[in-house]
């Protein structure tokens, strides 16, 4: 799965960025704390749980810069220290489910964006250092999950424990609110399972995932700019029809995520081509991805410049490697 995603709730998302405070908004974070403290003195609030929700929500909306940056360098140096800081805040936060959300989003886009690429590079010369990278970017997919499940059992108190258990009642429960949660709960936990094909403890949960994400279309199918669809084109692609995959089914996912992104996302278009076409070795089809997805210019949708640039390298390190994946 490769969701460099470009969802409108945090990180793509997603998905995404964790901005760095601004001054107006450390100081508006603050006068609205005051403010607050000052209206609930006399119910026994804590003017410190109040100035760390308002900092936490500030934190957890600042996704924008991250998104629209095209240095995906600086981002990777960032993002660490950005992450760090939330989970502090989550500590001193736990019913934010916005915070959540973006610890969620934040560590599945790291893990993808960054960890996955890495994992390629190193087992072409070194297969153990591509293994410890490997459990690193599952143990982050795993943290993310966590974080995904916090984030919903906000709004729901006692539903998400029994997630395996009785997935039809809990997802039933969910409303549109909650579908940037249930999305990075699916990314986090299908991207962990995409990285332990042999172990089948792991593997098992698969089809949940797709439960999961199939409520998130329901409620919202073109939430994120067709990231849910996106998600599809490789969990209906990526899976022989004997275990219920479909190319077909792919292809119109892949329709519905250019049209919910109004063509401009690349991502779709790489997940087809190192999906599907790979699987039918059908390489005038991949080239033809690939190059459609290069043509993009991430500039006329700044919006989604970060992802778009991530995934036109991935475009280009599978256009690198054709000989390889055709036979």
């Amino acid at each position: 799965m490769d969701p460099h995603h470009r969802p409108s709730a945090t990180p793509p998302a997603g998905p995404r960025r964790l901005s760095p405070l601004a001054p107006s908004r450390l100081v508006r974070s603050i006068l609205h704390g005051g403010l607050a403290a000052t209206l609930c003195l006399g119910a026994g609030c804590s003017l410190q749980q109040i100035v760390v929700d308002n900092l936490a929500s500030s934190m957890a909306g600042g996704a924008e810069l991250y998104r629209q940056d095209d240095d995906p360098e600086m981002i990777r140096d960032a993002m660490p220290f950005g992450l760090k800081l939330l989970e502090q805040l989550h500590h001193s936060s736990p019913d934010n489910a916005g915070l959540a959300e973006s610890l969620a989003s934040g560590y599945t886009f790291y893990a993808k964006a960054f960890l996955e690429p890495e994992i390629d590079r190193l087992a072409e010369k070194d297969l153990d250092a591509a293994e410890v990278v490997r459990e690193r970017a599952r143990k982050l997919y795993r943290k993310a999950r966590s974080y995904a499940l916090a984030g919903l059992e906000v709004g729901h108190p006692g539903r998400t424990r029994g997630l395996r258990e009785a997935a039809g009642q809990t997802l039933a429960a969910t409303k549109v609110e909650d579908v940037p949660l249930l999305y990075w709960l699916g990314a986090a936990w299908g991207s962990e399972i995409a990285l332990s094909k042999n172990v089948p403890s792991v593997v098992a949960d698969l089809g949940l995932v797709g439960r999961i994400m199939k409520r998130a279309r329901e409620l919202q199918p073109d939430w994120g700019r067709g990231a849910l669809h996106e998600f599809f084109i490789v969990y209906d692609g990526g899976r022989p029809q004997a275990m219920g995959g479909s190319t077909d089914r792919a292809r119109k996912d892949l329709e519905l995520a250019l049209a919910a992104s109004d063509g401009q996302a690349v991502s779709p278009l790489v997940s087809y081509a190192e999906t599907v076409a790979v699987a039918l070795q059908d390489r005038h089809q991949f080239r033809q991805m690939l190059r459609r997805a290069l043509a993009v210019d991430p500039e006329t949708t700044p919006e989604d410049r970060l992802a778009n640039i991530l995934a036109q390298r991935r475009a280009r390190y599978l256009l690198a490697r054709e000989d390889e994946l055709f036979l």
